[in-house]
């Protein structure tokens, strides 16, 4: 579970790292057309990395758990 997780998270990672120039240049063109804009912080793309990673380890943990409460026998059977 340890390696198949870790191995998600660098994925997870380098994709959040192409993500946040872009995000970056698309927010902050598209907020240049309000009269009262701000520019997201640091800690909006550190959030979002989190909570991506949350997510993939949380659905890489419940498949784990279903899929090792298979019973093999029954996977094998044919109908």
């Amino acid at each position: 579970l340890v390696n198949l997780t870790g191995q998600f998270l660098k994925l997870v990672l380098i994709a959040n790292l192409v993500a946040w120039p872009i995000t970056w240049y698309v927010s902050s063109r598209w907020l240049q057309n309000f009269a009262y804009h701000v520019s997201p912080g640091l800690d909006v793309y550190i959030l979002s990395t989190v909570a991506t990673a949350a997510i993939a380890v949380i659905t890489i943990s419940f498949q784990t758990i279903r899929a090792s409460g298979v019973n093999p026998v029954e996977v094998l059977k044919e109908d």
